[in-house]
């Protein structure tokens, strides 16, 4: 212990007489040990923590098209999720959801606010197995190309922050962008979405709204924008 302590001293001692180097020592330390922390707490958050909410996670698989040299996955086209989801007995659901949530304008009494809203198919709440803390999710039947589908869900840490929590805000008006939503539910506590940012609230892929998805961009064959999930049939598997 005394050689240990003798050490210590020593190495202070030489600290001391070098405060630049010290600094920048500390300084490299405390860098490389935020980006570690930052690494881990993502990953944790999308691979290794169960996502609230979200049912039998062990049975959703991505979906997306191979890349040139076979490495990784790319975006696909709103008919391809269209061919997947028609086509029976491959999988119990499919979803189709834009990489990353928009900014949206989000109107009120007191004058604009930028909000995050990620756009979703209507089967997206469904094949994930969520269930709504307020009112519902969107309906697939109601997803059409060419009908705009002008319904809202909120996550739940933005009803809670934004609304107080109200109960009366499913069936409420809000204008994104300049046009009218109708908030029609509430996620479940603790679900931000299958992204690595958070929305603010979740519209559909068919909104037709100003600065959305346009008719020409979702009918697009080539227009691979999107990237897909799906549920396995209870008896299916990644290798079939």
């Amino acid at each position: 212990m005394e050689s240990a302590f003798r050490h210590l001293r020593h190495a202070a001692r030489l600290l001391a007489r070098s405060p630049l180097y010290t600094a920048t020592a500390i300084l490299s330390l405390a860098v490389g040990l935020g980006a570690n922390t930052a690494i881990f707490t993502t990953a944790n958050a999308l691979l290794l923590s169960p996502t609230p909410g979200v049912h039998e996670m062990e049975r959703l698989v991505d979906i997306g098209r191979t890349r040139p040299g076979g490495a990784g996955m790319d975006t696909v086209s709103f008919p391809t999720y269209a061919d997947l989801r028609n086509r029976e007995g491959l999988f119990a659901g499919v979803y189709a959801l834009r990489l990353e949530p928009q900014p949206f304008s989000l109107g009120g009494d007191a004058g604009a606010t930028r909000v995050y809203g990620q756009q979703v198919s209507a089967s997206y709440f469904d094949v994930l197995g969520l269930q709504p803390a307020a009112g519902s999710f969107f309906r697939s039947a109601e997803e059409q190309l060419g009908v705009p589908l002008r319904s809202a869900v909120l996550t739940h840490a933005f009803w809670q922050s934004h609304f107080d929590g109200q109960a009366g805000v499913v069936g409420r008006e809000i204008v994104l962008n300049g046009d009218r939503f109708t908030v029609v539910g509430v996620g479940p506590s603790g679900f931000e979405g299958s992204t690595v940012l958070a929305p603010d609230l979740w519209v559909p892929l068919t909104s037709y709204a100003r600065g959305m998805a346009s008719d020409e961009t979702l009918r697009g064959r080539f227009n691979n924008h999107l990237i897909l999930g799906a549920r396995l049939e209870p008896d299916g598997s990644v290798g079939e």
